[in-house]
């Protein structure tokens, strides 16, 4: 006679298998999550090589690139505009600015934000707002100087060591505990230090990071 399975052994299988499910659903989690940083670090690769191009062509400047201003004035009519506006030309794709891990789909400037028709899927990354207009050659440390990291704001800001002003700062928790970023020597980096929004900071020996002079 064939014997089936008792209620205790279904209850021990059910249990098994749920005590793998609990071990291995958050593992799945940070897999899919470790692909999307990297396809996030591949997007901020090419903006990197972007905003390189473009200093080539304009004598070597970086970028200008506006602080508060109405997100909706994408163009606006004094010429001046947002450092992703000027860089299109050296992509054109708009899903490069998106991040995979973001589901913002506007655009933000000075805490105001909109959606917009020519960039439907966002712009999830921050300029560093002292990027904006000086040459190649005045960058002492291009490998520590944070040019483009995760974050919805149009800019980000890092307090220098000798300023009152405060750290204005992207999203530092967007990947697995950190952020991705764009150098000025156009590498791209994961980074899990962080600066909070707000601080007279940064902490000691973190100046050099977010700087270009020094």
């Amino acid at each position: 006679m064939q014997r089936g399975f008792t209620l205790i052994e279904l209850l021990v299988v059910i249990a098994i298998i749920a005590i793998l499910a609990a071990i291995l659903f958050p593992v799945f989690a940070r897999a899919r999550e470790r692909a999307r940083q990297t396809s996030c670090l591949s997007n901020l690769r090419q903006i990197g090589t972007a905003l390189l191009m473009y200093a080539q062509d304009y004598d070597e400047m970086l970028p200008r690139s506006e602080g508060y201003r109405d997100p909706s004035e994408l163009l606006p009519p004094d010429g001046r505009t947002y450092w992703f506006v000027r860089i299109y030309p050296y992509i054109m794709n708009t899903q490069i600015f998106s991040c995979p891990s973001e589901g913002f789909n506007g655009i933000q400037s000075g805490g105001e934000s909109i959606t917009h028709d020519d960039w439907p899927n966002g712009v999830n990354y921050s300029y560093n707002l002292r990027c904006g207009g000086i040459s190649i050659g005045e960058i002492n440390r291009p490998s520590a100087l944070l040019m483009v990291m995760d974050g919805n704001n149009n800019y980000f800001r890092l307090r220098r060591y000798d300023e009152d002003t405060t750290n204005w700062m992207g999203d530092q928790r967007r990947h697995n505990e950190g952020f991705n970023s764009v150098m000025a020597d156009g590498s791209a980096n994961w980074f899990n230090r962080y600066w909070r929004s707000g601080d007279l900071g940064p902490e000691d020996g973190d100046y050099p990071v977010g700087h270009p002079a020094q």
